[in-house]
């Protein structure tokens, strides 16, 4: 290779640049690797040299363990001051059994509270009021047509409720043939509706057949019948009635023979009068031979001659 300067001309050997090159090169691989083998060399060191057995001290609380929190504790190497930790864990409340500390009653509520046996942490619940547990009411003071009573229950923890029973009376309608009645006290209060219709036909308000107005003698009553064979008392104690048809009466009577002479007839008559005082049926009974003391019950059946604007009659007996 040549250079040409123009009065003097350089001649430079071929492979000279090259060479210079590879030297180079080989340096920066020697200095590598040298690196490498101090570096190997300092491991070596460190791990024949450096390496020892711990000498741990006893562990300690850095944080002690609650039943709700972790605890830590540590220990330390006395040759090189390494440390190492351990975690001890929370395990949880050992609680007792609940104890009331206030009872319930039927309106207040209660606490009851329970300890862990670990810690002496405590815990407390409510204990609800469960309200009254009643008795069925009883009657205290009985209450009246015209007056209050009262009655009264009793709680299982003694508390007692009392309530007022209001009186009155206990209406009952009036009919065609009974006023407004009240069903405790039978005190009537103004006057039947009465029937609607003619006499012996059926009532268009309460579809019972209509009949007349009846009125009775008075009992206990006397009655005396005297005859060519002797005289005899007969005394009535109880008299009633009913219509077995729409023109036909039963009278029904209960009798005591109280005095006698003689071996007379017994006999009664009944009639019936209509509201003129016109008798419109009657009917007999006898006894032949009566005795003193011979008690009677017997019904006489009588006809009648109504109309339909006979609105009373009257009973006797004679």
């Amino acid at each position: 290779m040549c250079a040409d300067f123009g009065w003097r001309t350089f001649y430079f050997p071929t492979g000279l640049r090259e060479r210079e090159k590879d030297m180079k090169k080989n340096h920066l691989i020697t200095i590598i690797a040298c690196a490498i083998a101090l570096v190997a060399i300092v491991v070596v060191l460190i791990l024949v040299f450096g390496k020892h057995e711990h000498t741990w001290s006893e562990w300690q609380v850095s944080k002690a363990v609650t039943c709700d929190n972790d605890g830590l504790n540590i220990r330390v190497c006395d040759k090189c001051g390494e440390s190492q930790s351990m975690i001890t864990y929370a395990q949880g409340h050992s609680w007792g059994a609940w104890s009331p500390t206030k009872k319930a009653t039927c309106t207040d509520n209660g606490l009851e509270t329970r300890v862990c046996d670990k810690c002496g942490e405590s815990q407390s619940k409510t204990t609800y009021a469960k309200g009254h547990s009643w008795s069925s009411w009883s009657v205290t003071e009985q209450y009246t047509c015209t007056t209050n009573g009262s009655k009264e229950r009793v709680c299982s923890c003694g508390e007692k409720e009392t309530q007022i029973i209001v009186g009155g009376h206990s209406w009952e309608s009036a009919t065609c043939v009974d006023p407004k009645t009240c069903k405790n006290c039978n005190l009537t209060e103004g006057e039947a509706l009465g029937h609607v219709g003619m006499i012996g036909s059926e009532c268009t308000r309460c579809k019972q057949i209509i009949y007349p107005k009846v009125n009775m003698p008075r009992t206990p009553m006397a009655v005396y019948h005297s005859s060519a064979l002797g005289t005899i008392i007969i005394e009535i104690t109880q008299l009633s009635y009913k219509f077995t048809s729409s023109n036909r009466i039963s009278v029904s009577f209960s009798a005591e023979v109280v005095s006698v002479s003689d071996e007379p007839l017994a006999k009664l008559t009944i009639s019936v009068l209509d509201s003129d005082g016109y008798k419109i049926g009657s009917g007999s009974w006898m006894d032949v031979y009566p005795s003193f003391g011979d008690k009677y019950k017997e019904s006489v059946s009588v006809s009648l001659e109504l109309d339909e604007n006979c609105s009373e009659i009257t009973i006797v007996i004679e």
